[in-house]
């Protein structure tokens, strides 16, 4: 029950308001007035407030589920390679119409995918070389030429070397080539030459080249350019020239029959061979002779005999195999065992 004036809930058996004091009526039991002031609102505001936000951010993370699908791959073919984002593709070799380029973006980094739906069957570089080692067939000349430039290495006594021959090798090499092959322009002889120094003459020395003979020898036979001084230590060097003594005795001189050649490719020659030696010099017919033209000679004792330093290989570099000049040692091993 209400009062009809103020709408104070009134207290059944009473005659007045007991809130303004109106008089009550028996239609003050009937419904509240028109003028009733509303229930309290507090709750009312909280819940309507919570449902609110509560609604607010369904909402919210309905749209986010929404548009966060992830995009479709782009295909981009003004990218050529993963490392420059900026490069085109004629920039590149091999690459194709067929050529994606993916780029995905993610939180933290990006990155880009290459798919290649073409296979490249070219490589990169074409060289003619042969897949085996070719062996070459030997025309007179070609085994004149080989043998004869060999022969200068057994001749002055090289030694094995498998990258760069030492300093000690090149200086052995260009003093001993030098007088076994140039003795005519190259030697100097003590009792020759006024300047001859008197403490190489009165050590036993009686013969001198110059390191750059030797230096015009290396750079020849290797392709290696040496400075002056490169023979200091060695040889009995000193002051530019490289001393030594001949006694006039008969020496045994090697030379080398180069018995099979293959064509490695690239201008790489690979050379196998046997060093012979001889007390009765040698002379020029001798470097043509082939593998059986050599053991058919050997036949006859005394003529010749497999030199101590035995079989060996060679490599060479030649950009004609027909024109010795061209010819550049770069590996070189002697030994006694086949």
């Amino acid at each position: 029950m209400f009062c009809m004036k103020c709408g104070a809930e009134l207290v059944p058996g009473e005659k007045f308001c007991h809130n303004c004091g109106q008089k009550i009526t028996t239609d003050s039991f009937n419904a509240p007035s028109e003028n009733k002031p509303d229930k309290p609102k507090n709750k009312s505001v909280i819940t309507i407030i919570i449902v609110a936000v509560v609604s607010a951010l369904i909402g919210a993370a309905v749209v986010f589920f929404l548009t966060d699908k992830p995009t479709e791959p782009s295909v981009d073919n003004t990218t050529a390679s993963v490392y420059d984002n900026n490069s085109s593709i004629d920039d590149y070799e091999h690459t194709t119409d067929a050529q994606e380029i993916l780029t995905t973006t993610g939180a933290d980094n990006e990155y880009e995918e290459v798919v290649t739906t073409e296979a490249i069957t070219e490589p990169l570089t074409t060289t003619e070389q042969p897949s085996e080692p070719e062996y070459i067939e030997f025309t007179s000349d070609l085994q004149y030429n080989v043998n004869v430039f060999l022969s200068n290495f057994s001749e002055s006594g090289l030694e094995s070397f498998y990258d760069r021959p030492s300093d000690e090798n090149l200086a052995r090499f260009s003093k001993w080539y030098n007088f076994m092959n140039r003795h005519l322009t190259t030697v100097e002889w003590d009792e020759e030459d006024a300047d001859f120094p008197y403490d190489m003459a009165s050590s036993g020395f009686n013969f001198r080249i110059s390191e750059d003979y030797g230096i015009e020898a290396v750079e020849k036979f290797f392709g290696i350019k040496l400075e002056k001084g490169f023979g200091k230590g060695f040889e009995n060097y000193k002051d530019g020239y490289f001393y030594d003594q001949f006694t006039g005795a008969s020496y045994s001189q090697g030379f080398t029959i180069v018995s099979s050649l293959k064509n490695k490719g690239d201008g790489i020659y690979d050379a196998e061979f046997v060093i012979y030696e001889t007390s009765d010099g040698i002379d020029s017919p001798y470097y043509s002779y082939t593998s059986e033209q050599i053991r058919n000679d050997m036949s006859t004792p005394g003529n010749y005999y497999i030199s101590s330093s035995g079989y060996g290989t060679a490599r060479f570099k030649a950009t004609d195999i027909n024109d010795r000049s061209t010819y550049k040692l770069i590996g070189y091993d002697v030994t006694r065992t086949r």
